[in-house]
């Protein structure tokens, strides 16, 4: 009698079949920016796992996505939508002069004129160190935007230390 032979079973885990839902879980995901490691995380796969099974979803999601909203977009120039006309216009009609610009200006034409604390440099140079702590405090509490009235008077307190400081300076080299 000849041995009986072995049958073999599949080693490991019978290969992942993703359903439909969890094929459009992958191309939604990966078609609006997340990441092979997030999805596989949300699917529960291991990301090369879903490289392997699902490649086709990952490579042309966004592409996909962008065909169906060029492809409403188009739908709606057709049909005359003022608003889809006025963004192809902006977006694919720059090269022939269809762009939108804003100039910004301050009053009546003229610079933008802003509230920051300007200071002439060569001026730190005269300044004494009792005078460049009260400069330092009064900008760092500025720059971190100290809330609450009391932060507010401390910063408003060190600048105008400062700006009597700079004022007695300046009176000093006009003397």
């Amino acid at each position: 009698m000849p041995p009986k032979k072995k049958t073999s079973k599949p080693r490991g885990r019978p290969a992942w079949q993703p359903t439909d839902k969890e094929r459009g879980a992958v191309q939604a995901l990966s078609g609006v920016g997340f990441d092979e490691e997030f999805i596989g995380r949300y699917i529960g796969k291991d990301p090369k796992t879903l490289r392997k099974t699902c490649a086709r979803e990952l490579e042309f999601a966004t592409a996909e996505l962008l065909a169906l909203g060029f492809s409403k977009l188009a739908a709606a120039v057709k049909k005359g939508e003022s608003w889809a006309i006025c963004f192809l216009f902006k977006t694919k009609g720059k090269k022939l002069g269809w762009t939108e610009r804003q100039e910004l200006s301050g009053p009546n034409g003229g610079p933008i004129q802003h509230a920051g604390l300007m200071f002439d440099p060569a001026k730190l140079k005269d300044m004494d160190d009792d005078e460049l702590a009260a400069l330092e405090r009064a900008v760092g509490k500025l720059q971190r935007n100290d809330s609450g009235d009391q932060g507010r008077a401390a910063a408003e307190g060190d600048a105008d230390e400062y700006s009597a400081s700079i004022n007695s300076a300046e009176g000093d080299m006009a003397t």
